[in-house]
């Protein structure tokens, strides 16, 4: 199991079961994003690249020039290191050279700030975020309780009035 949340904050907060931690806690290897590992990116880059090259039998796998490792090295990653695997995948299989430049690279990464930024989902005045939408949907079965058939039971009372709204509507239609 990995996460991205604070798994001891999250269970004094309430917001994650501490029995289901100790369950799950065999060996914790806590490991920072990629944003703040410096140049493991580009490092991670040219491994991918050998990955993609064997992968594909592309007979040279993508080199990066200077410039393009600085912008390997600076962008925030905010999909972390899928993205960019995702990304050296995409670049080695499009693009005709096999060196690549800052400008070639800057083509596949997205530019504009809005996409560069860790997306924050919820209310800006509450003391949480949820980086992803599994912690949305952690954070609603937690919410519940496990208690799976009280839910369900609101959903049938839901659609029992909505059925009985449509069938009002039809006959006063008629």
């Amino acid at each position: 199991a990995a996460t991205n949340v604070d798994i001891p904050v999250a269970i004094r907060e309430g917001k994650f079961r501490e029995d289901l931690y100790y369950r799950l806690c065999t060996i914790n290897i806590s490991m920072p994003p990629l944003r703040q590992r410096g140049r493991d990116s580009v490092l991670l880059f040219k491994k991918f690249a050998l990955d993609t090259a064997e992968r594909y039998n592309i007979p040279t796998p993508l080199r990066l020039d200077p410039a393009a490792e600085e912008v390997v090295a600076s962008y925030k990653w905010p999909g972390n290191v899928r993205q960019l695997k995702n990304l050296t995948e995409q670049i080695s299989i499009l693009s005709p050279t096999r060196e690549i430049s800052a400008d070639v690279l800057k083509q596949f990464i997205p530019q504009d700030s809005e996409s560069t930024q860790l997306v924050k989902i919820g209310n800006c005045e509450s003391d949480h975020s949820f980086e992803n939408e599994r912690e949305i949907l952690y954070k609603i079965l937690f919410d519940l309780r496990g208690n799976v058939n009280e839910l369900r039971q609101e959903v049938a009372m839901l659609k029992k009035k909505l059925n009985l709204t449509a069938d009002l509507s039809v006959r006063g239609n008629e």
